[in-house]
């Protein structure tokens, strides 16, 4: 929304209008704004709105020619004229104090106020530095005068000539500014500079089949594949259709993106060209922390993938040498500073492929220390050459209470439940992966005191609900899936969901597992929502970002 209501103020101050009188319809224009605002919010629908505030008019070089050229007005050490300054930061102190009692009326909506007022000034301040020359209060476009504005022969008419290099100008035609200043306000606004709270357009996600959007699909279309998950049931809860997401609706990701006020990431292979304005998502379905060759030489085949952990990150530090050649400098090393980063769920499909091939737990554990020390590793690099600084990592879920697990292991070779119908040798196993993850990462903290680091327990927060299920909405019995082919858990390796034979439940909102191995829609928001509130985040999600 905006900038709007300068014109409010330009028409009538152009025709001579005292300031006084021009005052007096400050708040007018303030209600109006609001009023879209609100009618945006309750009819439109809307809930992430960006608000541009009027920039500093008395830097304006048509103000400047009609009130300090022609009627002497005075001006500040800048060259600007700080009564109409004053007049402009007036009326967006007011519209401001307006927002935040609109926001207070609709938590739910995610307001950003841009200050196109400050950034400006900060540029006007300093033009050398942001490579503008030194007089920016000058137009590039006009005919003649001290600003270069003439009200009679305005840019574009016979008789006024634009300036050899408008890249070094700020000030476009007198009123208008060039691209390069649209340019450098934008880089303000995107680094978080002058938003508040900051625009954070960035979100990078990795991991396997947990936060996958659609990469993994990408990967194989063009080999004529089409895997069971591109069907329905699956995505028919939230997106109505298919969306390459295993489930029947959205990830911890969407929510995460949703609650931060970002758009859904965009999978990397879908459009490689593309660069970071709205976050990428380099999860793929079946991706392991350890790379390929580590399991083929100990005869582990049929991995779903081959794009490890190390390929994820070799793409976003791709990715984001694309942006950097666009938004150079500060503004790219902010960018990534402000940035959210989610790693993971990874690490969980390392375990899986082995133990569903019958492979001892002896033999898997050996595998935790090295699989830990790939996630380090990568998020090692995201912090040294990838900038970030706001880092949300999720560890491994509960695998002991998978619908998948408890088929192969409970029913098939008698594994020891306990009394919520789980495996606790495998959740002990889960477990000490996780811890030791922990520690690491906080190791890990200490050496990169200024990086945030939030932990997000997926184990203990999917535990809490298989625990209560009745208390969070769901069916009693949560261990069993959704959709499957039947047996005591309602998993069939020989049918899994998407494939003929396989049945998807009535109400997918009251189940917890879906296919087995993947959650519910509902289960990815119950967890979010425990991630959001604070419950199983250390420390709290909203320490890396003031959006939570």
């Amino acid at each position: 929304m905006g900038e709007i209501g300068g014109n409010d103020y330009n028409y009538p101050l152009f025709l001579g209008r005292s300031m006084k009188e021009v005052q007096t319809f400050v708040p007018l224009v303030v209600d109006k704004i609001i009023n879209a605002l609100q009618t945006l919010i309750t009819v439109g629908g809307a809930r992430k709105i960006l608000l541009q505030n009027n920039l500093p008019i008395g830097c304006s070089a048509a103000y400047l020619t009609q009130y300090a050229t022609g009627l002497g007005e005075p001006l500040d050490e800048m060259g600007c004229m700080p009564r109409f300054n004053n007049f402009a930061q007036n009326g967006n102190d007011l519209l401001r104090t307006r927002v935040e009692e609109l926001q207070a009326k609709h938590p739910d909506v995610k307001f950003v106020i841009a200050d196109y007022y400050n950034a400006a000034l900060r540029i006007l301040k300093s033009p050398q530095s942001f490579g503008l020359q030194k007089n920016v209060l000058v137009a590039c476009c006009g005919a003649g005068g001290p600003y270069n504005f003439n009200y009679s022969i305005r840019c574009g008419e016979e008789g006024a000539v634009s300036c050899a290099n408008p890249r070094q100008h700020f000030n476009w035609d007198g009123i208008h500014l060039t691209d390069a200043a649209y340019g450098k306000i934008a880089n303000l606004f995107l680094d978080g500079t002058f938003t508040s709270p900051p625009l954070n357009t960035l979100c990078s996600s990795f991991g396997d089949s947990l936060a996958d959007t659609g990469n993994y699909l990408t990967s194989i279309i063009s080999n004529g594949s089409k895997p069971d998950f591109d069907n329905l049931p699956y995505g028919e809860t939230y997106f109505h259709k298919p969306t390459d997401r295993l489930s029947d609706g959205r990830l911890i990701v969407d929510y995460i993106a949703n609650a931060s006020g970002l758009p859904l990431l965009d999978p990397y292979l879908s459009n490689r060209t593309s660069t970071f304005e709205c976050g990428v998502n380099f999860a793929v379905v079946g991706a392991t922390a350890l790379d390929a060759d580590f399991f083929t030489s100990r005869n582990i085949e049929s991995l779903g993938t081959t794009f490890s952990l190390d390929t994820q990150i070799q793409w976003f530090l791709s990715q984001r040498k694309k942006f950097c050649a666009t938004y150079r400098g500060t503004a790219c090393n902010k960018h990534f500073a402000n940035a959210l980063f989610l790693m993971g769920e990874i690490g969980g499909n390392d375990y899986n492929y082995p133990l569903f091939l019958g492979r001892s737990m002896k033999e898997v554990q050996t595998f935790v220390p090295l699989v830990v020390d790939k996630i380090i590793n990568a998020l090692q690099t995201l912090i040294t050459v990838g900038g970030a600084r706001k880092i949300l990592l999720q560890n491994n879920l509960p695998i002991g209470c998978s619908a998948a697990y408890l088929t192969q292991y409970a029913t098939g070779l008698g594994e020891p439940l306990d009394e919520m119908g789980c495996m606790p040798r495998f959740n002990n196993f889960a477990q000490n992966g996780n811890d030791l993850l922990r520690t690491r990462v906080e190791e890990l903290q200490a050496k990169h005191p200024d990086v945030k680091f939030v932990f997000a327990d997926y184990y203990n927060a999917a535990l809490r609900i298989l625990q209560s299920p009745q208390s969070f909405g769901l069916q009693k019995n949560v261990l069993v899936a959704c959709c499957g082919a039947g047996g005591p858990y309602n998993f069939n390796y020989s049918i899994r969901c998407g494939e003929k034979g396989a049945v998807s439940c009535a109400n997918p909102r009251q189940h917890f597992n879906w296919d087995g191995i993947h959650l519910t829609d509902a289960a990815y928001g119950k967890i979010a929502n425990l991630f959001l509130d604070g419950t199983f985040t250390s420390p709290p999600l909203n320490t890396l970002c003031s959006r939570f």
